[in-house]
């Protein structure tokens, strides 16, 4: 009679063996991190040399263009201040020294081509401004540097292997408020190695033994991967600060500056 009674009553009445579980997940995440951990992966320069570590988080910024001298730059580039750490609500172009408020600034475009809604589409460019890493238990922050660009380079190029969801979002005011920026599709609200690594969770989830409860692990962790991450700039201009950002609730909202993790975390 009732779809969801059935599944309530089927999974509060299962049982599991705790251990087995722990056993079986334990071997998922160690299986995807093998193989996908290298996405999320940086630099660190030790006594000269250049050492792997894994990266905390990432800090994203939307691209926009001066209206005055067609300069491009970050939002983070040109609206956060390191002194105060804050954003200014008035901020000075740094090519042509125009005072500018975010209101007046064009949102920079990119077409690319996107194999998950089959078309070429064109997105407001992001670009990553902060990286936070650990090397030896110690947090350290740093800007992008060319490593960490092939790196997502490389990635973009590649073409993911496994099935994701990549369904149109559906009709409503709410549901369709990011297509101004190019957000159609559900894949798009994620990075694209978050993708990847969540198609690959999907795939060898669906043959284990717990699968519903693998399944449902992984519908719960989605949304702290989402671009709707809140950056709160005080925190994370602390110095290696922990990943305190908080989730967009209530809304399909996708900051300007928005936060990025690694899904397994």
């Amino acid at each position: 009679l009732s779809p969801n009674a059935t599944l309530i009553s089927d999974n509060y009445t299962r049982s599991v063996d705790l251990n087995d579980f722990l056993e079986e997940a334990e071997w998922v995440l160690t299986k995807v991190k093998g193989e996908h951990g290298w996405m999320f992966m940086t630099n660190h320069l030790h006594n000269g040399n250049k050492v792997e570590c894994p990266i905390n988080y990432v800090v994203w910024s939307e691209m926009f263009i001066c209206p005055i001298c067609a300069n491009e730059e970050s939002f983070w580039d040109m609206a956060v201040d390191m002194q105060s750490k804050s954003v200014l609500s008035e901020f000075a172009c740094d090519s042509c020294n125009s005072i500018l408020k975010k209101k007046d600034l064009e949102p920079l475009f990119e077409s690319k081509n996107d194999l998950g809604a089959r078309k070429v589409i064109r997105q407001i460019k992001s670009t990553p401004v902060l990286i936070n890493y650990s090397f030896q238990g110690v947090r350290y922050d740093k800007r992008p540097d060319s490593d960490d660009i092939a790196l997502l380079s490389q990635i973009e190029d590649a073409t993911i292997p496994n099935w994701y969801a990549s369904f149109c979002m559906p009709e409503g005011e709410e549901s369709r408020r990011n297509d101004d920026k190019g957000l159609t599709h559900t894949h798009h609200y994620f990075s694209k190695r978050n993708t990847w690594i969540m198609s690959s969770i999907l795939e060898i989830v669906k043959h284990c033994k717990h699968k519903r409860l693998l399944m449902g692990l992984l519908g719960s962790s989605t949304s702290y991967s989402t671009k709707m991450i809140k950056v709160s700039i005080a925190r994370v201009l602390e110095g290696g600060g922990l990943f305190s950002f908080g989730k967009v609730t209530g809304t399909l909202y996708t900051p300007s500056i928005y936060g990025e993790r690694s899904i397994l975390d």
